[in-house]
């Protein structure tokens, strides 16, 4: 075999890298468009009205809004708050979400676990801040895989189905990662939009889907109120696949579980699911 070109092959898959942080980055600023309007939706409906909304239409149609017993989020509302939306995605958390890809990782809210108790329940005792190089360790494990596949003394075609395989798996990872990414960033995104919109309180909402993960791992924060600076794990996922999330709390009174709260903001989430799938259609259409 000739020599090999090991400076090519580390070319190739940065640039293979960077593509995929581009995708990343890209997928970050059409999450933040989305889940930004659906945040603010929400508040509209909880006639919560979000201060970005005051830049974007009239005082009468304000008014009018604040004066609805039940308020309408509209086509008009999407329409107006997108431009503002994108114009500052980048300033408030694209750019932040690049720069930390393109050093090699990002920074995540790492849980912190007792041991298990005599039922196997390890109790949640907070998170930590967390640097993990995620994607340059990746990237230097399949340069070695690389490295390895193409020295190996097979023949060519043999060598050519290994390398097939192996950005085949790579891929399949991507794909893995990308939705995380998007599921991930999406919490925090709604989240911090709520924080800024001046909501204190949070209900965790326990995935209500017959199997999912959630059932164990989330069950000590099903219906528990938090405060904005109190949420599990930062607000981010608790872990790959969580089906969670989390609802705004805007009334009045100092609930600790959902039990203690008006009717619209607990036992009716489930029942709101249709609802917030139709607005997630209706915002779709613009972004």
């Amino acid at each position: 075999m000739t020599d090999i070109d090991y400076n090519a092959i580390d070319m190739a898959l940065d640039e293979y890298n960077n593509d995929f942080i581009d995708t990343l980055t890209s997928a970050a600023l059409t999450t933040y468009v989305f889940s930004s309007i659906f945040a603010y939706g929400k508040l509209i409906k909880k006639k919560v009205i979000p201060n970005i909304l005051y830049g974007a239409i009239s005082r009468k149609d304000i008014a009018a809004l604040s004066a609805m017993k039940e308020p309408a989020f509209t086509s008009e509302h999407i329409e107006a708050l997108k431009p503002l939306v994108i114009e500052e995605a980048p300033a408030k958390y694209v750019n932040k979400y690049q720069e930390e890809l393109m050093k090699g990782g990002r920074t995540v809210a790492v849980g912190q676990w007792s041991a298990p108790d005599d039922q196997g329940v390890r109790n949640y005792l907070g998170y930590e801040k967390k640097w993990v190089p995620w994607l340059e360790q990746k990237t230097t494990a399949d340069k070695e895989l690389v490295y390895s596949t193409i020295t190996s003394g097979k023949p060519r075609d043999e060598i050519a189905k290994d390398l097939e395989a192996v950005f085949g798996h790579r891929q399949n990872y991507n794909n893995m990662v990308a939705r995380t990414e998007v599921l991930n960033n999406s919490r925090i995104i709604q989240n911090n939009t709520w924080k800024y919109e001046g909501i204190q309180k949070f209900l965790y909402v326990c995935s209500s889907q017959p199997g999912s993960p959630c059932e164990d791992l989330c069950a000590q924060f099903c219906g528990q109120i938090f405060d904005a600076n109190d949420l599990p794990f930062d607000g981010e996922l608790a872990h790959n696949n969580c089906l969670c999330s989390y609802s705004a709390i805007v009334s009045d009174i100092t609930p600790q579980k959902w039990e203690d709260l008006p009717v619209a903001e607990s036992s009716q989430y489930f029942k709101d699911i249709q609802q917030d799938n139709a607005m997630a259609n209706k915002i779709d259409k613009f972004t």
